[in-house]
């Protein structure tokens, strides 16, 4: 039984008893009228079922074709290898004190690429949190605008390491993904060995639980 005001699903076809080769989804608002049975020779309750399963597989289709265009623009070893000889590093490199124009501009982001940990713990105003897996449909998600300009930071940004910075090694992939306007922090403890500290105690970073 149908409640009133109800609205139900039919497949309608132009010969009653016939199921039609093309048919149209069409909603009828219904009173107190039983159409559990057959209208116009059509069962109503197995044309809708048919259809709620055609739609489902239309969107698992859907889903599958997107989970092998992701696999397809996963770089190769010999893309990245190709991107890498073609990269400038010194166009794509920002100090901190250029940052003074990013700070709060629309159509900017900083990516974080350090552990789920390291972000926790304290990091830049405003930054997101990517990690060091570059895949194009988190990156999308992120910065959806392929024009926007984005400063990647890591471990190396931030302190003395003897780890090779992510920050180099990420960056062609931006650019082979189509993200053109993409820029390394350059370590901020180049000027002095104590300035990172500074910087932490200011206003553009954001201090972790542990209150670093």
């Amino acid at each position: 039984m149908v409640a009133s005001g109800q609205k139900i699903l039919l497949r309608m076809g132009s010969n009653a008893g016939v199921a039609p080769k093309i048919s149209t989804p069409v909603f009828y608002n219904v009173g107190n009228i039983n159409l559990t049975g057959v209208i116009n020779g059509i069962n109503v309750e197995e044309e809708n079922r048919l259809l709620i399963e055609e739609e489902k597989t239309k969107e698992k289709t859907k889903e599958n074709e997107d989970k092998q265009a992701l696999i397809r623009k996963i770089l190769t070893g010999d893309d990245y290898k190709n991107t890498v000889l073609k990269f400038d590093y010194s166009k794509h490199q920002v100090s901190l004190k250029d940052m003074d124009k990013y700070w709060d501009k629309k159509n900017v982001y900083i990516l974080d690429l350090r552990s789920p940990e390291q972000y926790k713990s304290g990091h830049i105003k405003g930054a997101l949190h990517l990690g060091a897996d570059i895949l194009e449909d988190k990156l999308r998600k992120l910065v959806p605008d392929k024009k926007a300009t984005i400063i990647v930071y890591c471990n190396n940004s931030l302190f003395p390491t003897r780890m090779i910075s992510l920050t180099d090694s990420c960056l062609p992939q931006f650019s082979a993904l189509g993200y053109e306007n993409v820029f390394s922090l350059a370590p901020i403890w180049h000027d002095s060995p104590t300035y990172n500290r500074s910087f932490m105690e200011g206003p553009h970073w954001v201090k972790g639980e542990n209150g670093k």
